[in-house]
């Protein structure tokens, strides 16, 4: 966007008031206005909860707890479900790779399911083929197959 400038330029007393084009000074790049429809949660590793569950014990001081809380972003409540994780044991270094592992297995297995249901599926649709064949067949031969599954009881 180009504005009109008028130059002031003193020379030997006299102004000139010449227009002359002058880019627009470059401002820095506002953010979007626009808001995020689903705010992102903040997720923290299990090294990072230990990290500042050992911050927040070594707290003794008034204020010293408060200003770590602050620090971090956190409330209160998050040390509290931080510290039950601890106790119960969730917040282990193994335990995540554990996690990852399972899951791989998990998604393998259901992925095998998968193929298995598929291919059943197709054998499905093969047999109700073969039993539509079969059906239309007698009627073209004039076969009963009620009165072929009643002799071959006998």
């Amino acid at each position: 966007m180009n504005t009109l400038v008028f130059d002031h330029v003193h020379n030997n007393g006299q102004a000139n008031s010449q227009p002359s084009e002058a880019p627009a000074p470059q401002s820095k790049k506002l953010p979007d206005p626009q808001v995020i429809e689903k705010a992102t949660r903040r997720r923290f590793s299990a090294a990072d909860k230990l990290r500042i569950l050992k911050e927040a014990d070594a707290c003794h001081k008034p204020g010293e707890l408060g200003a770590l809380l602050r620090r971090e972003g956190l409330y209160s409540s998050n040390l509290t479900s931080f510290r039950k994780q601890r106790d119960q044991g969730k917040l282990r270094q193994s335990h995540s790779d554990k996690k990852v592992t399972q899951r791989k297995v998990n998604e393998a297995t259901r992925q095998r399911d998968n193929r298995q249901v598929a291919k059943m599926q197709k054998q499905i649709q093969q047999l109700t083929g073969l039993l539509e064949l079969q059906k239309k067949l007698s009627d073209l031969l004039g076969i009963h197959l009620e009165d072929l599954t009643t002799n071959g009881s006998d």
